[in-house]
């Protein structure tokens, strides 16, 4: 991501940033950053009706610069594309105020954005997106027997095919290793694609790894081709780099099977340092302290709330896509993150295109690591409790009086009838208890009650 100005005030977090995507990665950034309600502006195509002297009215398609309120989002990862919509916010001639509008941002496109407040989940996006050396860390081929592959660069965020093979090989193979009658002209031909791919693809100075995957013999055959062919070209290159490339297995060719291959222990085992493998070792081991000590692994969002309450949480775990749901409900997130970034917890985020992230989301999308056990929450409103039944003159029943209209001792003076008399004490002891949970959550500092139950998370958890 090109970032060509920003306007960010240190006193309130408003302002814009001026921005041009440059490769893939960018633009799933913007569909991150783009919310409803923020301000986009940017050179646009549109219709305009202008009308002669003589009356008649002519349509042409002019190119204007527009800003427009963001009211909608569709992003194409296929086509590495960004529809934003909204409504015009700015006087002009050629568009009245308030008129609806599409953007289709596409690579090296140039746009500002500007926001009323660039929160926290913001400012972390930005930070990753100036990390560039991260941003290509894996390439993953993957193949199978009938002549059907993908070349694939796997980053921290997505993965995306840079290639796509398809060559008609016969099904019947001879042989089990490279060589003999298995040397066909079209196993070769599709081969040959495949490798020419990876050689546009891979940038050795960047990419930690190359993955090669899929059913059988196939990763293994590819590779022995893949090795002879270099030595032919003089290939120094790939030949002292030959040490990059891990062999896995995969059930297909298809761009779904790099998500085995990147799950695979043995694979994980000899590749260090890649933010993929991380996250998918974090949720592993999140699953893992389920069964070791639940009491310190948490999940749910009031769950998480409450222990971020307690500043127990060492480590959140969130999937990136609650960030982009409806303001309101993305304000309890980022809420969320900025608490516990105050209680010096830290925060990982995961990529709902990868198979972590979709893990996550199947418990919730959010989930923490405790320092330390904070119980189910049941023992606080037992302790509560038994305090009233010691002292019921404290707050929750005096207030609790005086608001919802019972006399000092119920059922005593006032001259009622009993069932109405009933009714308004079952009425006083069931907002006593709303009182009660709202009042220990505004001590927590977030208004959150403090009521909620764990459940079993073993029917959703995946081997």
């Amino acid at each position: 991501m090109r970032l060509l100005s920003r306007k960010i005030s240190a006193k309130d977090s408003s302002g814009s940033l001026k921005l041009s995507p440059q490769i893939s990665t960018d633009i799933y950034h913007l569909h991150n950053l783009i919310h409803p309600s923020d301000l986009l502006s940017m050179s646009t195509h549109r219709k305009v009706k202008t009308s002669s002297g003589n009356g008649t009215v002519r349509t042409e398609k002019k190119r204007i610069h527009l800003t427009i309120k963001v009211t909608s989002k569709i992003y194409d990862h296929t086509n590495d594309s960004l529809r934003i919509s909204g409504l015009n916010s700015t006087e002009s001639s050629s568009v009245r105020l308030g008129a609806s509008h599409t953007f289709t941002i596409v690579l090296n496109d140039t746009l500002t954005l500007e926001k009323e407040r660039w929160d926290e989940v913001d400012l972390m996006r930005l930070k990753e997106m100036s990390d560039l050396v991260r941003s290509s860390e894996l390439v993953a081929i993957v193949l199978q027997e009938d002549g059907k592959g993908n070349v694939c660069v796997v980053n921290e965020h997505l993965t995306i095919v840079k290639s796509k093979v398809d060559v008609n090989v016969p099904k019947k193979r001879a042989d089990k290793a490279w060589g003999g009658k298995k040397n066909t002209s079209q196993t070769c031909k599709f081969y040959m694609k495949l490798y020419e791919g990876m050689l546009d693809v891979v940038d050795f100075e960047n990419v930690k790894a190359i993955l090669i995957g899929g059913p059988g013999f196939c990763p293994n055959d590819f590779y022995a081709f893949m090795v002879e062919q270099a030595q032919k070209d003089d290939n120094k290159i790939l030949t002292s780099n030959l040490h990059r490339f891990v062999l896995c297995r995969a059930s297909s060719g298809h761009k779904h099977a790099v998500d085995e291959m990147l799950s695979g222990e043995g694979v994980r085992g000899k590749i260090e340092d890649v933010k993929v493998f991380k996250d998918v070792e974090c949720l592993e081991g999140f699953f893992r302290l389920i069964d070791t000590d639940e009491e310190r692994a948490f999940y749910g969002l009031k769950e998480v709330q409450r222990a971020a309450d307690h500043g127990a949480v060492s480590e959140l775990l969130v999937s990136d896509d609650v960030f982009r749901t409806e303001e309101s409900t993305r304000r309890i997130y980022v809420e969320l993150v900025e608490a516990v970034k105050e209680s010096a917890g830290s925060i990982r985020v995961f990529s709902s295109m990868h198979e972590s992230g979709r893990r996550l989301a199947q418990v919730s999308g959010v989930a923490a690591v405790l320092r330390f056990p904070i119980g189910d929450g049941e023992g606080e409103d037992m302790e509560v409790d038994q305090l009233e039944e010691e002292h019921e003159d404290d707050w929750y029943f005096s207030r609790g009086a005086d608001l919802y209209g019972v006399g000092e001792e119920l059922g005593g003076e006032e001259e009622e009838d009993e069932e109405e008399e009933d009714d308004r004490a079952g009425d006083f002891f069931k907002k006593r208890e709303d009182c009660k949970r709202a009042h220990r959550g505004g001590h927590a500092g977030h208004g959150l009650l403090k009521c909620s139950k764990r459940v079993n998370l073993h029917a959703n958890k995946f081997s």
